[in-house]
């Protein structure tokens, strides 16, 4: 499949604007893992939770999350505020 989508045919003005829900919720797929050849639904829940709140706090942008494409496991700092939240949740 050929990749169609270009990022420098953005402004950097839509690159500092918070990422959209739609690349939120890629990115909690792509980035969830899976367990037993399944996709791991609950902690794609999770980071689309923390990168919402972080999207709407103005600290995700259309750019961070498309530099985010590009890794295979959710960065540190999203893993410990999802930790952080949960051991407040119980």
């Amino acid at each position: 499949m050929k990749n169609t989508f270009d990022i420098s045919k953005f402004s950097a003005e839509d690159l500092k604007r918070p990422a959209t829900y739609g690349q939120i919720t890629a990115l909690s797929y792509r980035l969830c893992g899976s367990k037993g050849g399944k996709l791991n639904y609950q902690f794609a829940t999770q980071i689309r939770g923390c990168l919402y709140n972080n999207a709407k706090g103005g600290k995700f942008t259309f750019g961070d999350a498309n530099k985010l494409f590009d890794k295979k496991k959710l960065p540190v700092k999203f893993q410990r505020e999802i930790r952080a939240y949960l051991a407040h949740a119980d």
